[in-house]
């Protein structure tokens, strides 16, 4: 794997922070929308696979989600999703959600793609939920 860039408005980005020996990370970021970041990075993730290698992919588009579309059909979706966690981990309850938010790609036949979705196989309220995300933690404000 490669780094094709890590500078951008005058800034070295690989100086940041130290970087890991453990799992590695990769983010695929844009400010823009519809640049093919998500079909990228489900490429990315099937062709790592591919090699063998466990991949877990998380959906932080919250805005206008769609790697899990592109990674899972709709009966593989999990119950929950990272918006689903954002607004329960508010009032200490993220670990409620945790378990049911993974889901298995079954693209790869060599490895393993895992998939955490913005939000799960039934999205409900997500505007809603969206709105609370941003809202601070409970115990901040003093009511826990």
């Amino acid at each position: 794997m490669f780094v094709l860039d890590r500078l951008a408005v005058e800034g070295n980005w690989s100086r940041i922070s130290p970087l890991t020996s453990s799992v590695p990370r990769t983010v695929f970021f844009s400010i823009k929308g519809g640049v093919g970041r998500s079909t990228a990075l489900a490429a990315t993730a099937w062709a790592l696979a591919e090699e063998g290698k466990r991949v877990m992919v998380l959906d932080l588009d919250l805005e206008s989600p769609g790697l899990s579309s592109a990674l899972l059909p709709k009966d593989r979706r999990p119950l929950f999703g990272i918006t689903d966690w954002l607004v329960e981990d508010l009032v200490n309850n993220g670990d409620i959600v945790l378990q049911n938010m993974v889901a298995q790609s079954s693209l790869s036949h060599n490895g393993e793609i895992l998939v955490v979705p913005a939000h799960g196989i039934n999205p409900g309220e997500y505007i809603a939920k969206l709105g609370r995300v941003w809202m601070p933690k409970m115990e901040a404000l003093g009511i826990l």
